[in-house]
């Protein structure tokens, strides 16, 4: 069972929403929230697979603030409905499944989630193979028209880049369709996740560099700097001991 939580401000926009919801058996209106904050207390001790929501709420707080500081632990994606579109681009660099302009069309909804499913039920798949995959020592890159089997232990560290991910790896970097959130599940531990757009292999750090402001940046052993976001330097520090 799908579980959605719907956040929304306006009642009657998520009265709708859950009417075009009803219409799926897979389905599961698990709660319904009219402010970020209701969403923030119901996520301590529960779990969603899909969150519908607006863009902007009371006291100036938009989603992508709380989107910005859940991202190290959230195991969910977001459609957004808004009427704003000003922040369609910006929705990108947050992973979002879908953006719907209101009003939308029932058939754009019914679009969306439908994607929404077929992408959640691939998801499953991939996750339940998740310890042959590791015990193989083996990772599968959908390329074009191929799958690639690459080892864990040449894979640098991931990148998102919109809806695509790049893998860089000892010898070159590939770039594939699917959302950085799919390795969380599927890599070994010594894959950890720095920034909301970035996963890397600890195997290849060569130096931890500290800024005056106490914000940490990566070096990778063949140059390359990786930021570590706010929200991951405690898990990142404790991970790896420093």
């Amino acid at each position: 069972m799908i579980q959605v939580l719907i956040l929304d401000e306006d009642k009657l926009n998520r009265k709708r929403i859950k009417q075009l919801l009803n219409n799926y058996g897979s389905i599961f209106i698990i709660n319904e929230c009219s402010e970020v904050s209701e969403l923030e207390f119901f996520l301590i001790n529960n779990t969603i697979d899909l969150l519908i929501s607006d863009i902007n709420f009371n006291n100036d707080v938009i989603i992508f603030d709380f989107l910005e500081k859940f991202s190290s632990s959230a195991d969910f994606l977001t459609i957004i409905v808004s009427e704003d579109n000003n922040f369609a681009l910006k929705a990108f660099e947050y992973q979002i499944f879908d953006y719907l302009l209101k009003p939308f069309s029932d058939v754009r909804f019914v679009e969306s989630i439908q994607n929404f499913i077929k992408n959640h039920l691939t998801t499953k798949k991939e996750i339940s193979n998740k310890e042959t995959l590791i015990n193989h020592d083996k990772f599968p890159l959908k390329l074009a028209n191929k799958i690639l089997f690459i080892n864990n232990c040449e894979i640098k560290y991931i990148k998102a880049s919109g809806g695509y991910s790049e893998v860089y790896t000892k010898e070159k970097k590939f770039v594939i369709r699917e959302a950085i959130s799919k390795f969380d599940n599927m890599l070994p531990n010594s894959f950890i996740r720095i920034h909301r757009s970035t996963i890397v292999n600890v195997e290849f750090i060569k130096e931890v560099m500290y800024s005056n402001y106490g914000d940490l940046t990566i070096k990778i052993d063949s140059g390359e700097l990786l930021r570590i976001g706010k929200t991951y330097k405690s898990n990142f520090k404790s991970s790896t001991k420093i």
